[in-house]
């Protein structure tokens, strides 16, 4: 899969006079691409940049200006308890929420037809 990548010398409003430049990526218009695949494009675009973000920052979640006070990997997790406690609730809730979302995808399927009491 290709992507196009372009280097303008003119950049949106809130970028002019910072010094900072701009990339776009113009996938819609190579040849043969589609809806899908330009979908895909931006996906794999936005997981990329949290990778990145997450192993730039790492062992750090969320820095602060004094680095005692920054939460990071070792003193974000929960306690085992409480981990083993939302295991439970999501084996046991995820089936519910997936049945009733079947249940209801099934009820409303169709398309919908509109009658004099409809606008």
């Amino acid at each position: 899969m290709l992507c196009n990548a372009s280097v303008l010398d003119k950049v949106p409003p809130h970028k002019r006079g910072s010094g900072e430049g701009w990339v776009t990526a113009e996938y819609g218009m190579l040849p043969r691409s589609t809806p899908a695949n330009a979908f895909l494009c931006s996906c794999l675009a936005i997981i990329g940049l949290a990778i990145t973000a997450g192993t730039a920052l790492y062992p750090n979640l969320l820095p602060a200006v004094n680095a005692a006070r920054s939460l990071t990997v070792d003193n974000a997790h929960s306690s085992d308890l409480a981990l083993a406690v939302m295991l439970v609730v999501a084996v046991i809730g995820m089936p519910i929420v997936l049945a009733y979302t079947s249940f209801i995808y099934w009820k409303f399927k169709g398309k919908v037809r509109l009658d004099g009491a409809g606008y």
